[in-house]
């Protein structure tokens, strides 16, 4: 039988998200195992999409009949789940559901847009900096609530701004001068994408 993957319950070794990963080991996390079922239930014409909450993602039915909508929790056998469950483990912002970064029903655009997230992953671990700036900006374009994906590109300008400037010269004053306005210019984008996804509400969780 398929299960949840305690060993790895965020999903954080490279790849454990991919589906390809869950349906060889039979090894599920919050990622794989939400977006199995919701290709199955789609495939089955039901109403049934992703939805987020910090670090965590699961599925949301929509009952035509009574457009009521559940969670459902697929790392936990797809039981119901109230909005408040996930408020009080995964502690989010009131501005942060506000504003779509969680507890939203996706859509397929936006769904898709949170499940390729991992590919920002293996592109900050192969040191493919400007390669996951621009996937996250497209991820952005399809889910500008995406707030992880921002911080995944402010990690990304930080990390740039790092192997090309800060490791080559430590002391600030050792910067060359026709390369000062570009290390300011990473800093700055840097910031300025964290400061987008903390205006949306998102705020650092805290991995128990």
């Amino acid at each position: 039988p398929f299960a949840y993957d305690l060993s790895d319950p965020y999903g954080q070794k490279p790849g454990s998200q991919a589906l390809t990963n869950y349906l060889s080991t039979k090894k599920g996390n919050c990622v794989s195992m939400p977006a199995l079922f919701v290709i199955l239930g789609q495939r089955l014409g039901l109403n049934v999409t992703l939805s987020t909450a910090p670090l965590h993602v699961f599925a949301k039915f929509t009952d035509n009949a009574t457009d009521k909508i559940w969670n459902l929790e697929t790392t936990s056998g797809a039981g119901f789940t109230r909005d408040i469950w996930y408020r009080q483990k995964l502690p989010m912002t009131d501005e942060a559901i506000a504003n779509g970064v969680y507890l939203k029903t996706l859509s397929r655009r936006e769904a898709l847009s949170v499940l390729a997230v991992p590919i920002l992953d293996r592109l900050l671990e192969t040191e493919r900096y400007r390669d996951a700036i621009a996937v996250a900006d497209a991820l952005i374009d399809a889910y500008p609530a995406n707030a992880y994906t921002l911080v995944k590109k402010g990690t990304a300008y930080y990390r740039l701004l790092d192997a090309e400037i800060i490791k080559k010269y430590p002391k600030q004053s050792d910067i060359p001068a026709d390369k000062i306005a570009y290390a300011n210019d990473l800093y700055q984008a840097n910031k300025q994408a964290f400061a987008k996804a903390e205006a949306l509400g998102w705020r650092e969780p805290k991995l128990n």
